[in-house]
């Protein structure tokens, strides 16, 4: 199954809704905070997870600043351009169970995760529940619990450099 979408557009969900706009003097003293299920994945800032500097430092050059989007339907989305012509173009993209329910595919993140590597994706141990390296398509996927991450480095006829993105994911999911 694939996304109906071009691969500029991105979604990012990270953070717990159940917490959001709570203190801790709305918790009573002594009651644990709830646990979250995982439809409580939301992001306020979709572009929070990772710092123009941080992009810039993976890709070698001067970004502009993370483009937000939300839409009906597709989520939160975060994209870097390149501040000059001929650079990298970054997006990362978050899929949750909810997220997938509003833009009508079946499954859950992990079978997105499975339906979207080929024979060609190298997987990489230690981040996430799973990760993935897809070097034809410049992407990288983080599976944890519910939540999809996906990095993706375009530029015309170029590869981007595996070492480079799996950094920049464990800075992203670090902070999801």
């Amino acid at each position: 199954m694939r996304l109906a979408r071009p691969a500029l557009v991105l979604l990012l969900g990270a953070g717990l809704a159940g917490c959001l706009g709570q203190t801790t003097s709305a918790r009573p003293p002594g009651k644990p905070f709830p646990t979250p299920t995982p439809e409580a994945v939301f992001v306020k800032d979709p572009c929070g997870l990772l710092t123009r500097p941080e992009v810039e430092q993976a890709v070698g050059s001067a970004m502009a600043e993370a483009q937000r989007s939300s839409h009906p339907g597709n989520g939160h989305n975060c994209l870097w351009a390149p501040a000059a012509p001929g650079g990298w173009i970054v997006g990362l993209d978050a899929t949750t169970p909810s997220t997938m329910a509003a833009q009508g595919l079946k499954g859950t993140p992990a079978s997105l995760f499975d339906a979207q590597r080929t024979a060609q994706s190298q997987a990489i141990a230690g981040l996430g529940d799973r990760a993935a390296w897809e070097p034809s398509a410049s992407r990288l996927m983080i599976l944890r619990g519910q939540l999809l991450l996906q990095l993706v480095f375009l530029q015309r006829g170029a590869r981007f450099d595996a070492a480079k993105a799996e950094a920049l994911g464990r800075i992203a999911l670090s902070r999801a």
